[in-house]
């Protein structure tokens, strides 16, 4: 039996309770927990990560794995974040940023014929929003816009990021500008988490600088009833989830821990959004994953 490691891994017990009730019996995972600190664990990573199969880090220990690490690919440079760690029978460790390949996934099987001489727009500043950069760059788009609260202050993000992409056109606008803009975008990623930046959800969801055959995703997986993708499907724009881009990066987990998974992606995601909204209806406040 393979040996999962959590620190602080996201969602929970959700996780859990989904491969308990959804994998075979050859595919249950030993899980474990990480309970040091950040500090801790910079002292000690080596030896924590060979214990493990695989790890899965919690979306600040994601962002704070970079920094700690050495000999980093540029797939996860280019993004600051490491949200998977596995370890090989010599006791290597190999570091993943899942989210973005299940992000790439999931807009190309969605969107397959995606404008890529139009703009992309993606919100945020952190590592989140650095993944969202990375994906419209991979995909082929050659200006984009970095939505944010006060980009005035942001110089500095600004020329980091056009050094590291030094042929794409970089632009850095506020959330409310937005509605200003003329109908000349094919996707928007959003990483704002809208359930604690409601006030930005009229700018979004305004959706007029969006052409028509375009995608607007988010990567937050809670809340499941999202206003921003209920307003993009309503214009007929194609709508990613974000709790589809953790579910498929959990079935990436799965695959490469177990060289297989007797699920297909699709299925899994599929159980997964159902597993996640069959919670959320019992509305119960205590075990809400919304409340977590």
């Amino acid at each position: 039996m393979k040996k999962v490691l959590e620190v602080a891994a996201e969602p929970f017990s959700l996780r859990r309770k989904f491969w308990q009730e959804n994998l075979s019996p050859a595919e249950q995972v030993e899980w474990a927990e990480y309970t040091g600190d950040q500090e801790k664990l910079k002292k000690e990573w080596k030896e924590v990560f060979k214990k493990a199969h695989g790890c899965l880090f919690s979306e600040s220990y994601a962002a704070f794995l970079p920094g700690i690490l050495s000999s980093l690919p540029r797939r996860i440079l280019e993004v600051h974040k490491v949200d998977t760690i596995m370890t090989d029978h010599r006791g290597n460790w190999w570091p993943f940023c899942l989210q973005r390949d299940a992000l790439h996934e999931l807009v190309t099987h969605r969107v397959p014929n995606l404008d890529t001489h139009a703009r992309a727009y993606v919100t945020g500043s952190g590592p989140e929003m650095r993944v969202a950069l990375a994906l419209v760059v991979q995909l082929g788009f050659r200006t984009v816009y970095i939505v944010m609260e006060d980009p005035v202050h942001q110089e500095a993000l600004a020329e980091e990021l056009q050094r590291l992409y030094f042929d794409i056109q970089i632009r850095l606008t506020r959330n409310s500008d937005l509605t200003l803009q003329k109908n000349n975008g094919s996707i928007l990623i959003n990483t704002f988490r809208l359930d604690e930046k409601p006030e930005y959800i009229y700018d979004l969801s305004y959706l007029n600088f969006i052409l028509v055959g375009g995608v607007v995703v988010d990567t937050s997986t809670f809340p499941l009833k999202n206003q921003l993708l209920a307003e993009a499907a309503h214009v007929s724009l194609q709508v990613i989830h974000g709790a589809e881009i953790s579910g498929l990066a959990d079935w990436l987990f799965l695959h490469k821990l177990n060289g297989q998974v007797s699920i297909n992606k699709t299925e899994y995601c599929k159980r997964w959004v159902a597993f996640l909204q069959q919670l959320e209806n019992q509305k119960n406040p205590v075990e809400s994953p919304v409340t977590k």
